[in-house]
């Protein structure tokens, strides 16, 4: 994926997503990791730990938004990515847009 579909891609997103009747379901967030090696992107998948409830499952680093320590779900999506891949201060996460996309 070249940096032009990237800004494509950004383009037609919502500019704010919402959800209606967000309270009756699990609230979480996810991150589609881009990551660029050589001039070229590449998305990032984790796979998840053998012994928890989906282990083995190929997944998106997220996980649940949590009242009182997350703001909002841009947040709660950097914080868990952070836990989950073990990224640290040294790192950069470079946010370029949100989405709403809901699986039940």
């Amino acid at each position: 994926m070249k940096k032009d579909d990237l800004k494509e891609l950004a383009i037609n997103l919502p500019k704010k997503p919402g959800v209606l009747g967000r309270d009756r379901f699990f609230n979480s967030a996810v991150l589609i990791p881009l990551i660029k090696i050589k001039g070229e992107y590449y998305i990032l998948f984790q796979k998840r730990a053998a012994h928890i409830r989906q282990g083995g499952d190929i997944c998106f680093p997220g996980g649940k938004f949590e009242e009182g320590v997350d703001k909002n779900f841009k947040q709660t999506a950097l914080r868990e990515t952070k836990e989950e891949l073990g990224i640290g201060k040294y790192w950069t996460i470079r946010y370029l847009c949100s989405s709403n996309w809901c699986s039940n």
